[in-house]
């Protein structure tokens, strides 16, 4: 990359490099190496939280151990200058992550800024100017908070365990409405088999899933279809006959409510079936089809043969949904609007949001919020998501980054400790920090291969990743059936039906366990993150919320390692001395451990060997 003659020459005759909230400088001092720093004043970076709160963050790749403050002030008011410094997602300063929270006495309005970088005793400045030695004249801004800008998320889905159901493959609850293609429920799955699972099968496990601690149920697509996932709707407004009636649902949903337990279902508003009435209206009729306008055809007519319309994943029984197409936005938000209303359902699962128009999304979360504002949106993507966690189209998405790196840290990939540590702390940076409680973070799902086939049926590494699931940030989502071990690799073997074995298994009763020591955990379902570096090749992380403490160590080796644990070295601030407790412990090759306490009194409270 070339340095760009329209960017400012370093004062100090250092060679500066810019691209777009990138700054790169090569520093002329021997004992340093490059500093790249990431920050611009644009919503990526610096966001409200509230009318009087901003959250705001920095990225600073450089020597570890930097000191990074930000100075601030109320345009025109220069004399109330205050200086705040970022915290590390490192307890050491160790992470190039940092982030801050500002609060005012007003709605924050008029806000200029800049920082102060230490890097072993030498400070320098970033401002719009880029990094210099001498304080700028020019500043980063922020305008004005108004009440639309903050990212509302229903406060309900927070931190919460959520259970993914594919509605074929869970429990037959009504054998009359099966479809005469039905195979026996202990048969292996197929693409195009059907098992009979159920709305009443579903009615019928309520009291298991309440005894599972689950606050919220996602469903499968429910909707009338040919194929046993559902995923090529063929009428929107009518639930499959194999799986129930509308009166089910409702059961259904009254039900899982009853015992506190929400209800999302999955809307497949990317494409349709091709059997639907809608898209074989435009192969019989043409471009005079009123539902011309609702796809991409090129053509004059829908080749069927050489399929001359776009589709899903060039899947041509799932030709893909137009949204320039007004008729057909307003099409699919009445869908989205009827089942809240006549259902009560507390949610939608978007399939592959990514790929529709984020227009719709924008109007999709209008209307629906006006329904009911405490409405979840989930969007699947298996990217990174930023570009649906705005706050003006998805409350959440399906954290497919948080599978990636789990399975390659614990199933032999290429993420040893360092760099699982930092990829994880890159995907915490990347997402807006209210969503973070909110994240749909999963292990396996239909689309995957199990967690116990993708981690080689390794016991003591499936338990480490249901620790890692059930203690981070976000809502731990458990694929039906992962609680029992089920193995499986990707579709169909994943869609297994459910093992209703009458023994539990050590997989199941180690998956209580740590739902049950997350829901007693306020620290876990709604507390800070932090790393920390403890023994050689130990895994650890610390979450917080106000006095609670829960340290969090996964040792993905063989070899035993023996800790030395201080509470004051896990606290920011300095602790009396009779308050800090302490503890050697051992934490065995392949196994975790939690420890819980307080910084208060300074007191370790409980140890417990996972």
């Amino acid at each position: 990359m070339k340095p760009h003659n329209h960017y400012p020459k370093d004062p100090f005759n250092h060679t500066v490099y810019k691209e777009k909230d990138k700054i790169l400088l090569h520093l002329s001092n021997d004992s340093m190496n490059n500093i790249l720093i990431q920050h611009s004043d644009t919503r990526e970076y610096i966001y409200p939280i509230a009318r009087n709160q901003i959250f705001l963050k920095f990225a600073l790749y450089s020597s570890p151990g930097a000191i990074v403050k930000i100075t601030y002030w109320k345009r025109f008011e220069d004399e109330r200058i205050s200086v705040q410094p970022l915290a590390n997602f490192h307890l050491e300063g160790l992470s190039p992550y940092y982030y801050t929270q500002l609060t005012f006495s007003e709605s924050t309005r008029y806000l200029l800024y800049f920082f102060t970088v230490t890097i072993a005793d030498h400070s320098y400045y970033y401002s719009p100017l880029g990094l210099t030695e001498k304080k700028p004249d020019q500043y980063f801004q922020y305008q004005y908070t108004n009440e639309n800008d903050v990212y509302q998320i229903p406060s309900w889905s927070q931190g919460k365990v959520g259970y993914h159901i594919f509605v074929d493959r869970f429990m037959n609850g009504d054998p009359n409405n099966d479809v005469a293609e039905k195979v026996s429920w202990d048969s292996l799955p197929s693409r195009t088999n059907f098992f009979g699972g159920d709305l009443k099968g579903i009615i019928q496990k309520l009291d298991y899933l309440q005894d599972l601690q689950i606050a919220t149920v996602i469903l499968s697509p429910i909707f009338v279809s040919p194929s046993n996932h559902k995923y090529d709707t063929i009428d929107y407004f009518h639930i499959d006959p194999s799986f129930g009636t509308i009166e089910d649902l409702r059961t259904l949903v009254r039900g899982a409510h009853q015992r506190n337990i929400k209800v999302i279902l999955d809307g497949v508003f990317n494409h349709i079936g091709y059997y639907s009435l809608i898209f074989q209206d435009v192969i019989t009729h043409g471009e005079s089809s009123q539902y011309w306008d609702w796809f991409y055809i090129h053509g004059s007519k829908v080749d069927t043969e050489f399929v001359n319309y776009e589709c899903v994943g060039d899947y041509k029984w799932m030709p893909k949904l137009r949204y320039s197409s007004s008729s057909l936005r307003e099409y699919i938000l009445s869908i989205g609007k009827y089942w809240i209303e006549v259902a009560d359902i507390d949610g939608w699962r978007l399939d592959v949001a990514d790929e529709v128009d984020f227009t719709f999304w924008q109007r999709f979360r209008q209307e629906i919020k006006k329904i009911r504002s405490d409405t979840l949106l989930v969007g699947e993507t298996w990217k990174d998501g930023r570009d649906l966690l705005r706050g003006d189209e998805m409350d959440t998405i399906m954290n497919y980054r948080f599978r990636t790196n789990v399975v390659s840290f614990l199933g032999g990939g290429s993420l040893d400790v360092k760099s699982f540590q930092h990829q994880m702390e890159e995907m915490i940076f990347n997402y807006p920090s209210p969503v973070h409680h909110h994240l749909y973070n999963l292990l396996s799902s239909h689309d995957t291969s199990r967690i116990m086939t993708a981690l080689n049926n390794n016991i003591k590494r499936v338990k480490q990743a249901i620790v890692l699931l059930m203690t981070y940030p976000g809502m731990p989502i458990i694929f039906y059936g992962d609680e029992m071990g089920m193995e499986g690799e990707t579709d169909p073997d994943c869609r297994k039906t459910m093992c209703w074995s009458t023994a539990r298994s050590s997989i199941e009763a180690f998956t209580r366990r740590m739902i049950d020591i997350r829901n007693t955990s306020l620290s876990l379902q709604k507390g800070s993150m932090m790393h920390l570096n403890i023994g050689k090749s130990i895994y650890c992380f610390m979450r917080k919320l106000d006095d609670e403490w829960m340290l969090i160590m996964i040792n993905p080796t063989d070899i035993d390692e023996q800790l030395d644990i201080h509470v004051s070295d896990l606290c920011l601030e300095t602790l009396p001395q009779s308050h800090d407790a302490s503890m050697v412990v051992s934490v065995r090759g392949h196994e975790s451990m939690l420890i819980h306490g307080s910084f208060v009194k300074g007191t370790i409270n409980e140890v417990r060997f996972l």
